[in-house]
């Protein structure tokens, strides 16, 4: 049947080959080029080395709410409140690994059980003032920062307790990954080690 065609008709069908051919070629490049996988600390915006650095619990729950984050991220109605919880969880795992010993050998509160027992609303309570300036006196960190600190404790139990009773919508969930992530605050208790 190819050998009825015309020299001109020939060439017509090898160029329309050749054109289907480089186009297939550049479709499974675009398809590589989207399949490159995004690492983890590049989702949550910190460095690699910082990433790696981290606490391993802290790192499972910083995980585990980017995959909650993913699984509902499709549906805008959907509450986040898991990713949240995951979140306040990350934070709590760098308190507990860096301020745990701190706080227990300098201040010494009352019912600051084991490290494993301990929430994020015992280490706001321990940071009053005189909390605050006993630590500083005894040569970690600065009042400032300690001060920062109990807030975004405060702030994040709040988050918690609108997970609790209420809905984290996308928008709230943004908010909480900014104070985290972007501001660097879940790395704030791991600044506060001296």
């Amino acid at each position: 049947m190819v050998d009825s065609l015309s020299d001109e008709e020939k060439g017509r069908i090898q160029d329309m080959a050749r054109q289907m051919m480089s186009q297939n070629a550049l479709k499974k490049d675009e398809e590589g080029e989207e399949e490159k996988e995004v690492s983890l600390a590049e989702r949550l915006g910190l460095e690699e080395t910082v990433f790696v650095d981290l606490p391993g619990k802290m790192q499972d729950a910083l995980e585990a709410a980017d995959d909650m984050e993913d699984y509902y991220e499709d549906d805008p109605e959907a509450d986040f409140s898991a990713a949240a919880l995951f979140y306040a969880k990350a934070l709590l795992e760098a308190c507990r690994h860096a301020l745990y010993e701190p706080i227990k050998t300098t201040l010494a509160p009352k019912g600051f059980g084991p490290k494993a027992c301990t929430t994020l609303a015992m280490y706001r309570d321990a940071l009053n003032e005189d909390g605050i300036h006993a630590l500083v006196d005894a040569g970690h960190g600065e009042s400032a920062g300690w001060m920062e600190l109990k807030a975004l404790l405060a702030w994040m139990e709040l988050q918690l307790q609108r997970a609790e009773y209420d809905v984290i919508a996308y928008p709230d969930l943004l908010v909480i990954k900014q104070k985290l992530l972007e501001e660097k605050g879940i790395l704030r208790p791991l600044r506060m080690e001296a």
